[in-house]
């Protein structure tokens, strides 16, 4: 992919992002919306951004035990450091995977294996939005309300059978014949040493498919603590609005807006969250102001943690200066 086509595909999401955010504004006043946020309580708000801080703990935590499988000897305090950084860089930098890239590059260098820090990355991933997916599913289906929309149900099914498809297209006997004429592209089209660099993170994958069970179910355990701590954070800046909601319906609402903003199709999801909480919280009388509020805040609590992260960057980039001065 040239420069201009990449930088043009940011513009492209830009664009979207843009034309959705532009529809709600014409929707709804902001000055309803400015209102809302006024009456938002600081206690509240600031118990939710601690409880976004203790999720990402959480996650450092689940990083660490997948880059132990691969040897690589780094802390949790390493982990969420490079964590925080990478979704400051991939917030202020163009393009969906520029976070992603620096964080690969930190954890495979600090961590001297590259492949393995792919492959912790990937299963990270795949681990963590499966169990976004699931819980919001578990939710669902509690709901008294939501239960009866099954599209939504749907859309949770789809997305777990996607991802369980792409497990085993990975890792089954039966999915690597599915991949086969890919590797044979892959093969004919690759330089040698790109192969082997492929072959290293299959390698370091199928680490974790051998996982035993317990060592599993505690990443799994993890994963679930996390979403629950992501959706009490929400529950939280919804009750700082004076938004009362059942908090199975903030968990399955958050898991489809969270699934739907992965899309690629806005800038970090601009647009589509928002349009999704109008939809979803309409029917519990939640007006479009506080909607849209509750969004505002959602994104505020999260740049708390990416300026946080902008800074532990900025130490990191003055320490080898001050090194020197010294």
């Amino acid at each position: 992919m040239t420069r201009a086509s990449w930088l043009g595909g940011w513009w492209l999401r830009a664009g979207v992002a843009g034309g959705l955010l532009y529809l709600i504004i014409r929707t709804i006043p902001l000055a309803d919306v400015a209102r809302s946020l006024r009456s938002a309580r600081l206690p509240e708000v600031a118990a939710a951004i601690a409880l976004l801080g203790a999720a990402r703990a959480l996650s450092g935590y689940r990083m660490k035990r997948l880059t132990d499988e691969q040897g690589m000897g780094l802390s949790t305090l390493q982990i969420m450091e490079i964590g925080m950084a990478s979704s400051f860089y991939g917030f202020v930098l163009p393009g969906s995977l520029s976070g992603g890239l620096i964080r690969w590059y930190r954890l495979g260098r600090q961590g001297k294996k590259p492949a393995g820090a792919v492959a912790a990355i990937a299963f990270d991933r795949w681990t963590d939005t499966m169990v976004l997916a699931a819980v919001g599913l578990a939710c669902w289906a509690l709901s008294p309300i939501a239960h009866t929309r099954a599209l939504i149900g749907l859309i949770l099914l789809a997305a777990i059978a996607a991802l369980l498809g792409l497990y085993g297209m990975t890792f089954q006997q039966h999915g690597a014949r599915v991949l086969e004429p890919f590797r044979r592209l892959l093969r004919s089209l690759a330089p040698g040493l790109m192969r082997e660099k492929i072959n290293r993170v299959r390698k370091a994958l199928a680490q974790y498919h051998a996982l035993p069970p317990t060592a599993l179910g505690a990443l799994l355990g993890l994963s679930v603590a996390v979403q629950l701590a992501g959706a009490a954070s929400l529950l939280l800046l919804a009750r700082s609005l004076n938004v009362s909601l059942p908090f199975v319906d903030v968990c399955w609402i958050r898991s489809c807006m969270l699934l739907l903003a992965m899309l690629p199709i806005t800038v970090a999801g601009l647009g589509i969250r928002e349009g999704s909480l109008l939809v979803f919280l309409a029917p519990y009388g939640v007006s479009g102001a506080e909607a849209i509020a509750l969004s505002v805040l959602k994104l505020a609590a999260g740049l708390v943690l990416i300026v946080v992260g902008g800074l532990l960057e900025l130490r990191r980039l003055l320490q080898p200066q001050r090194a020197q001065a010294s």
